[in-house]
């Protein structure tokens, strides 16, 4: 295990070798992430040394080649896949045609494609590299020019088509320099020099392959000594402890991070009062105790209180990153937590800094739309269990709470939180439906489905847009074809209230049957015993209607709707 973390910790950094790649020998154990590559010039001095950044989140590749096609026809005659590359030389079109019009005509084969397939689609800018013969131009004729429009252009394309994300290599050569091989380039048609090959792989096996294919870490676990700073504070005391600039760096980075909706725990060997003590009051450390959502710091086992942060936080240890100095602990937690992630904390907090960047599960390809809320939310769930325990019901404890409940009908501005929750939820999801971006878009545009998107609040915090219930109807007939809730909103009936508004929403739009669909998945047990408690065998949305009434009548909330 110490060695696959050392193997890994390389993988993540930036002394790579296509040498040492090759020597990694294939997976066949691991499940396969199936690829297409529709292209005009060689992939393979990439593809060929994908695989071992694969490994890290625990898969295999298979890639199929198309023929090299100027023309792309190939797009009429593909394969479904879990993903499709366009691997595109722009220069060979750029030769004839302006930026506009190459935009136009990828556009068209793009929409032919998206037409034939749900799977997310990878395509490449081009590199805005100086050509010395842009030196003799001052106008718009230059070749850079060209490619910064054409760049441009497809960033748009990528806005406008569902599920098209862009493999930017224009930001790719940022440190790259030089990226061109013109030898190569005239002997193979391949342009790019090795280490621009290596670093472009990196980035696909390691970011945005397991991004755009929902591969998600949702917190990371932090130990304090020897790796947010130089030192152990229960010996140094807090003037004792160093931070580098690595360290600063490494900071600016997790605060970033949490920010954007990763949430942040502390799993330390320490006194709790002498870590809070520091992080509050040290000058140079920039993170504060607001920003962690869970701080374990004590003499128990960090197992012991990574379980503890797992059942706080409500997550699986399998999308739990835990980030150590120590190879000992590192192995104790492989040993006895199966599943969570472990990454090995460098000398330096800017090589860690470095491998949490690469580490797959933490690109983002979207906004987090609620990122904002979510560590206030867990820090206020912790509170909601004290209230629980200590009121005298449960009547009492949701009184206690002043719940404020906001539904949504086909709220196309909740298109993407529809997303990140069927992507994220494995607790709450009754079908275990992953929609992909072309299936929301269909829904929301189609008068056939009701999109019911539910938003919460209470006296302890703002939680947003929580859940989702979506529904398929026409005449007299409907089907529920998902229900999704974050597990922050669980234990508090949200869902059995939404249940209820979408029964109401349909009778009065004339539906007498209500067809339940539900997948049991690997996670979501407290949706399945969820259906069976509230919803049973019962089709007959009048019948429904009383069950699930009974159910609800005596839940003391507040229920708006919002007008669109």
């Amino acid at each position: 295990m110490l060695k696959k973390l050392e193997i890994e910790r390389k993988l993540l950094g930036t002394e790579l070798t296509r040498r040492n790649l090759l020597k990694i020998p294939h997976k066949s154990e691991l499940p396969t992430v199936q690829i297409q590559v529709l292209r005009n010039f060689p992939f393979e001095y990439i593809g060929n040394i994908l695989h071992p950044f694969f490994h890290i989140w625990g898969k295999e590749i298979e890639i199929k080649y198309s023929d090299y096609d100027a023309s792309l026809s190939q797009i009429n005659e593909v394969e479904e896949c879990d993903l499709f590359i366009l691997w595109i030389d722009w220069r060979l079109y750029l030769q004839k045609k302006r930026p506009d019009q190459v935009i136009g005509w990828i556009e068209e084969r793009l929409i032919s494609l998206r037409r034939k397939t749900n799977s997310n689609i990878l395509i490449n800018n081009w590199p805005e590299y100086i050509d010395p013969r842009d030196e003799l131009y001052l106008g718009r004729n230059g070749q850079r020019t060209q490619l910064v429009s054409l760049n441009h252009y497809l960033n748009n394309l990528a806005e406008k088509i569902p599920g098209l994300y862009i493999i930017d290599l224009a930001y790719k050569i940022k440190g790259h320099q030089p990226v061109l091989d013109s030898r190569n380039d005239e002997i193979s048609g391949y342009p790019f020099v090795d280490s621009f090959s290596i670093s472009v792989a990196q980035f696909l096996g390691c970011q945005l392959i397991p991004s755009v294919l929902n591969y998600r870490i949702k917190a990371l676990i932090l130990d304090l000594d020897n790796t947010l700073y130089w030192g152990v504070l229960a010996e140094d005391g807090v003037d004792g402890v160093q931070l580098s600039k690595g360290h600063i760096l490494l900071q600016e980075l997790l605060l970033e991070l949490k920010n954007k909706g990763l949430l942040l725990a502390i799993c330390s060997k320490n006194e709790e009062e002498d870590v809070i003590n520091f992080i509050q009051n040290h000058k140079s450390f920039k993170l504060k105790a607001k920003d962690f959502a869970v701080i374990k710091a004590n003499w128990k086992s960090k197992n012991e209180n990574i379980v503890d942060i797992s059942r706080l936080l409500n997550i699986d240890i399998s999308s739990m990153l835990f980030i150590d100095d120590n190879p000992s602990e590192l192995l104790q937690a492989h040993n006895e937590l199966p599943g969570l992630l472990l990454l090995l904390a460098g000398e330096s907090g800017e090589l860690t800094r470095d491998n949490i960047v690469n580490y797959p599960g933490i690109l983002q390809v979207y906004e987090d739309v609620i990122a904002s809320e979510r560590t206030l939310d867990i820090q206020a769930n912790i509170q909601r269990e004290k209230i629980r325990n200590s009121a005298n019901s449960q009547f009492d404890y949701l009184s206690s709470l002043g719940m404020q409940i906001t539904f949504s009908i086909n709220n196309e501005g909740h298109a993407k939180r529809l997303y990140e929750l069927s992507q994220k939820t494995n607790q709450f999801n009754l079908a275990f439906k992953r929609f992909s971006e072309k299936e929301i878009w269909e829904i929301f545009n189609s008068d056939k489905y009701v999109v019911v998107t539910v938003g919460l609040s209470d006296n302890l915090t703002n939680s947003g847009i929580i859940g989702a219930i979506v529904c398929h109807y026409e005449k007299e007939s409907a089907q529920l074809i998902e229900v999704i809730f974050s597990c922050r909103a669980l234990g508090r009936e949200v869902e059995t209230i939404s249940l209820f508004y979408l029964l109401q929403y349909l009778k009065t739009h004339g539906v007498h049957q209500l067809n339940i669909h539900k997948v049991k998945g690997p996670k979501n047990t407290p949706a399945l015993n969820w259906f069976d408690r509230v919803i049973g065998h019962s089709t007959i949305l009048d019948e429904l209607l009383v069950k699930v009434e009974k159910l609800t009548k005596n839940i003391p909330c507040k229920v708006m709707v919002e007008e669109l």
